[in-house]
């Protein structure tokens, strides 16, 4: 979709709203789409349903290597993770995580699904924006 009054050609955008996994569910590629165009670059934002405070900020920009994320490992404790190659992690304490990492598809995004060691049964819900 367009912004209204976009007299600028800014560039399309679109959300992948309210989004599901859970943290210990097997390793998968799972495709979020319905953006009606192949995105350029992705926000993912996420938490944990359980209040616990674990929170995910990821960015990808559209080329392999190019995705980043910042993590919540504690009640104020923040994690910039660029020295792992993940979009989206998710810190359930110490190791235990899931993470992922983004591939653009022709009408949304892919995300490789990967828990490390055994992150608890915790609901991420996610946003994904998307920029054209």
């Amino acid at each position: 979709m367009t912004p209204t009054g976009n007299p600028q050609g800014l560039p399309k955008y679109g959300i992948l709203a309210d989004n599901q996994r859970v943290m210990n569910a097997a390793n998968a590629t799972v495709n979020y789409t319905g953006l009606g165009f192949r995105p350029r670059a992705c926000i993912i934002i996420s938490s944990q349903s359980t209040g616990v405070g674990r929170v995910s900020i990821g960015f990808f920009g559209g080329v392999a290597g190019n995705q980043r994320s910042m993590n919540q490992t504690g009640s104020t404790t923040w994690r910039d993770n660029v020295a792992w190659p993940y979009a989206l992690l998710v810190d359930s304490g110490g190791t235990n995580s899931a993470v992922g990492v983004v591939a653009m598809i022709a009408d949304g995004v892919s995300i490789t699904w990967t828990k490390n060691l055994t992150p608890p049964a915790n609901t991420l819900i996610f946003q994904i924006l998307c920029f054209e």
